[in-house]
């Protein structure tokens, strides 16, 4: 996840350098269209020197210092720090009778809009240049994070089958307590058995049990739940015991439902249970088998495609603005 977080992020970050330097080239291009017309407006001043048939030193000076003014509006190299400068030259050169006041205003206007196109653009790139820096270093502590559970994962699965072991163990001396304490000859309180069944042996188990026990600490266990429900016997059901963590405990409403932290809940529920008489369980058992056969897979199915097609559908804008990445502004 982070991966696709640290690419979206650069993804972005190398749009908005793209879309500075796309400014920067049209700049460019207002600064050569500035030349083009300095160009120009020489041969203008050339007509009038010959016009006054080029009598004066000075008038040359001015005429080449006023080019290379007009040739210096170069957005890119010149910058911000020279856009006032120029201003002022053309002022004094408007002033003097050099320029006429549309062509002053044209080129003025070209320094203003330059003046303001640098300092967009200068900030964009600023902007584009810090997240891209930040990015980078982001992607480098991913990878790094990446590294640390990559050499971590072994471990962490070791432990966990250690802890696994160790949860066998524990059940397995349990078991044998319980069985030492409480067995008698002929009779052993606890079978326990971790291994594979049949799921047809299975079933049976399940149809011999007065009560099926199932007591998740989270969610899970629910098609066993469900199947020891279908494995009853109709005429002599069993009671099945739900931890109320347990998905299928909003559905079997009618199991006695317990918090399996609760040591004397659970010994309650167990009593009752094998206590209850023909009637109560004939009664909790036709109700959660009701429920049962209600909700099977075709049920699943209408009621899921039900819920896709009542979702409102999004506007082409919504769709936009989900997929567009945003970013903080960094000072």
């Amino acid at each position: 996840m982070t991966d696709q977080i640290a690419s979206i992020t650069l993804r972005a970050d190398v749009s908005d350098l793209k879309t500075a330097s796309n400014e920067l080239d049209k700049l460019g291009q207002a600064a050569a269209g500035a030349v083009d017309k300095a160009d120009d407006l020489n041969s203008v001043f050339r007509a009038g020197a010959e016009s006054a048939k080029q009598g004066s030193e000075g008038l040359k000076k001015q005429q080449n210092a006023l080019k290379g003014l007009l040739e210096n509006i170069d957005p890119v190299t010149k910058a911000l720090n020279r856009l006032d400068e120029q201003q002022e030259s053309l002022r004094k050169f408007q002033a003097k009778g050099f320029l006429d006041t549309d062509t002053f205003q044209a080129y003025n206007k070209i320094l203003d809009d330059t003046r303001l196109k640098l300092t967009d653009t200068g900030e964009a790139a600023a902007r584009a240049q810090t997240e891209l820096a930040a990015t980078q270093a982001a992607e480098k502590q991913s990878t790094a994070l990446k590294n640390l559970l990559g050499s971590i994962d072994p471990t962490i699965r070791a432990f966990n089958s250690l802890d696994e072991q160790h949860a066998q163990l524990v059940a397995h001396f349990e078991a044998g307590r319980i069985n030492g304490r409480y067995g008698q000859l002929g009779w052993t309180p606890l079978y326990y058995l971790n291994q594979h069944f049949d799921r047809k042996i299975l079933m049976k188990v399940f149809r011999y049990a007065d009560v099926g026990l199932v007591t998740p600490l989270r969610d899970g266990m629910n098609l066993v739940a469900k199947e020891y429900v279908a494995a009853q016997d109709p005429a002599d059901p069993g009671v099945l015991v739900l931890s109320q963590f347990a998905g299928a405990a909003n559905e079997l409403t009618s199991a006695l439902i317990v918090n399996p932290y609760d040591r004397d809940d659970v010994a309650n529920a167990l009593n009752r249970a094998l206590t209850m008489p023909l009637t109560e369980r004939l009664s909790r058992h036709a109700d959660m088998m009701e429920t049962i056969r209600k909700n099977d897979i075709n049920h699943w199915q209408a009621r899921f495609i039900q819920d896709l097609r009542d979702i409102a559908p999004q506007s082409h804008e919504g769709n936009l603005q989900k997929k567009i990445a945003t970013f903080p502004k960094l000072a």
